[in-house]
C-alpha cells in the first residue's frame, strides 16, 4: 500500500485545513539516459509517481511536527488498523480538535484489490470527540475506489469519489456512540 495524499479539514491548528500530497507527475531519473525502469520515484502509472522528496519548512510553532504526526496517524489507521482511541492516534486527534471536537480527514492511497488489480482508494472520515466518555468515534465514513487504469492524473483525486459513486461501489457507514449502520455496498 502506498499513501498518496492526506487532507484535513479546518481545525484548531490549521484554520484553512491542509492537503499533504505525496505524489508527483514528474519522472525522476538519475540521469537523462537511464532507462524508464530506473527511477527514484515509484511509478504508479504514467504521470503519477510517489516516493518523491518533500520538505516542510516554517518558523517555530507553525505545525511542521504535527503534520508529520498526522502522516504517522494516517499510517497507523490504514496500515496498522489502530483505533481512534489508541494512545498515539488519540494524542494527534487531541491536538487537532481541542475546541471543535470534530474533524474531517481524507486519506488517499493505492493498493491491490482481492483480484490483484491495482486500485486507488479514498477514505473520507468524520471523527467526533465525546466529552462525556472521553473518546473519539466515527460519525461518518466512506471508502471510494477506482482502478488505476481509469484514473486520470490531471483530474485529481476528486474523481475517485465520482467514479465510485457512479459504479455504486462506495462502502459507507454511519456511526454514533451507540449504533453502527452500513449504508451502501457493492459486492
Amino acid at each position: 500500500m502506498k499513501l498518496l495524499q492526506i487532507a484535513v479539514s479546518k481545525n484548531d491548528l490549521y484554520c484553512n485545513g491542509f492537503t499533504f500530497n505525496l505524489t508527483t507527475r514528474d519522472l525522476v531519473r538519475k540521469d537523462k539516459n537511464a532507462a524508464d525502469t530506473y527511477v527514484q520515484a515509484l511509478k504508479i502509472k504514467p504521470n503519477l509517481y510517489t516516493q518523491n522528496v518533500i520538505a516542510l519548512t516554517g518558523t517555530t510553532a507553525t505545525g511542521k511536527t504535527i503534520m508529520l504526526e498526522i502522516i504517522g496517524c494516517a499510517l497507523h489507521i490504514i496500515s496498522s488498523y489502530d483505533r481512534l482511541n489508541d494512545p498515539f492516534v488519540k494524542s494527534v486527534l487531541d491536538k487537532l480538535t481541542a475546541s471543535t471536537h470534530e474533524i474531517s480527514i481524507s486519506f488517499t492511497f493505492c493498493n491491490t484489490d482481492d483480484k490483484d488489480s491495482l486500485h486507488i482508494y479514498r477514505l473520507d472520515s468524520v471523527i467526533r470527540y465525546d466529552k462525556t466518555k472521553s473518546n473519539y468515534y466515527y460519525v461518518d465514513e466512506n471508502l471510494y475506489s477506482m482502478p488505476v487504469s481509469k484514473f486520470k492524473t490531471e483530474l485529481g483525486y476528486e474523481q475517485i469519489k465520482a467514479y465510485s459513486d457512479h459504479q455504486k461501489s462506495t462502502v459507507a457507514r454511519v456511526n454514533s456512540n451507540k449504533t453502527f449502520t452500513k449504508r451502501r455496498t457493492k459486492v
